[in-house]
């Protein structure tokens, strides 16, 4: 990851939309980083890796899609276990955000809304196995 000065990081920020502002102090975000560091084994310097890749994707240098690549590189990780922090990172991270971080990026970003598990709307079908109650 490349370095930026405090500068260039303030003049990035100020462009953000707020929602983005808010997320990257919020205690709620980097709870939820913490928590997914620590299902996955992470040790307090992969989580601080990590912490620091969603900040640098949150402030739009580090695109959403090139991010478990990245944690396979930086973190050391395995596919299957960056992959899986990667949804989890989608799911309770980026993806509410969807539409600020577009703004940030500048065009639609993917997400893999399969593997997010979003919840499907159950048809009421009946239930042909019952008997009737008289």
């Amino acid at each position: 990851m490349s370095y930026y000065s405090p500068e260039e990081i303030w003049k990035l920020y100020q462009h953000l939309p707020q929602e983005i502002k808010d997320a990257l102090f919020s205690d709620e975000i980097f709870d939820e980083i913490e928590k997914i560091g620590k299902r996955y084994n992470l040790n307090s310097q992969q989580i601080t890796q990590l912490s620091d890749l969603v900040t640098t994707t949150l402030l739009g240098l580090l695109p959403v899609e090139s991010l478990e690549e990245t944690l396979i590189k930086d973190l050391k990780l395995g596919l299957t276990e960056s992959k899986r922090i990667t949804i989890e990172l989608y799911r309770y991270i980026f993806y509410p955000l969807k539409a600020s971080l577009e703004q940030v990026y500048g065009r639609e970003i993917k997400m893999p809304l399969s593997q997010l598990e979003v919840p499907q709307k159950r048809e009421k079908r009946e239930d042909i196995y019952r008997e009737p109650i008289e």
